[in-house]
């Protein structure tokens, strides 16, 4: 990054441990990427926090891929706080978040205030109730 450079995406996918997770730190040294793929990684409550705060804080972010992420609708509503303020954002993959369901609508809701949206793939999620 001083050297005028710019990493274009981060994919960490299936590389997070049970003692491991992400923070907002360890993100925000990563040069501030354009896409961000965590899938295949059991997100806990604190990485779901980090990832919102992400959202928030680097409005260029373009894709975000949580397939596979064991959200629920505790976590989704973390992340989908930081997606009213991704107005950059144009794809988002949330499918195969099967366990304890995942409430779209409030996501889905979020994502009306990023104008540049393209894609929204929430394939195979078991909603609560």
């Amino acid at each position: 990054q001083k050297n005028g450079g710019s990493l274009q995406k981060v994919d960490m996918e299936a590389f997070m441990i049970e003692t491991q997770g992400i923070t907002f730190i360890q993100i925000e040294m990563l040069a501030r990427p354009l896409n961000l793929s965590l899938r295949d990684n059991t997100l806990t409550e604190n990485d779901c926090k980090a990832i919102g705060k992400v959202l928030s804080d680097f409005k260029n972010i373009r894709e975000l891929d949580l397939t596979s992420c064991s959200l629920d609708t505790s976590k989704g509503k973390d992340i989908a706080d930081g997606l009213m303020r991704a107005k950059q954002l144009e794809i988002i993959k949330l499918n195969d978040n099967q366990a304890s369901g995942l409430n779209c609508s409030q996501l889905i809701y979020n994502l009306a205030f990023s104008p540049k949206i393209r894609v929204i793939d929430v394939t195979n999620i078991i909603q609560d109730g």
